[in-house]
């Protein structure tokens, strides 16, 4: 072999170790952006219909204090803008959060929280 064709040789590899590198490289700035991206995703937190201890009702956003946890049933509905089910055959303790206009979640945290009633999936929304 002469100089000539060694030259070519190490120039034509030369030319694929950059091309082969720079590609390389940026399948890695890739890579690390998509996992940059997927680390930023916040994932919805699961949200219970009801309250901790409860049970859903027979209607959709009704919830029925099953194990009496709420001390002051007496009183009426705990928290005054809530109301009792309307399904006649509904157990006295059976609130509805159908009538809550705007972000339930909110509502819905602030309720449990005034009455002191345990709602771990919805605590983080107030």
């Amino acid at each position: 072999m002469n100089d000539t064709n060694i030259l070519k040789i190490i120039k034509n590899n030369l030319i694929f170790i950059i091309v082969f590198c720079s590609l390389l490289l940026l399948y890695i700035i890739f890579l690390c952006y998509q996992i940059y991206i997927d680390s930023k995703k916040i994932e919805k937190q699961y949200v219970t219909k009801c309250p901790d201890y409860w049970n859903i009702g027979p209607k959709e956003d009704e919830c029925i204090d099953t194990h009496q946890t709420y001390p002051k049933w007496e009183d009426g509905v705990p928290g005054g803008k809530l109301r009792k089910c309307d399904t006649p055959d509904s157990p006295q303790n059976c609130i509805s959060f159908k009538d809550i206009v705007g972000d339930k979640a909110v509502q819905k945290c602030e309720w449990s929280k005034s009455n002191k009633i345990s709602w771990d999936s919805i605590q983080s929304a107030c």
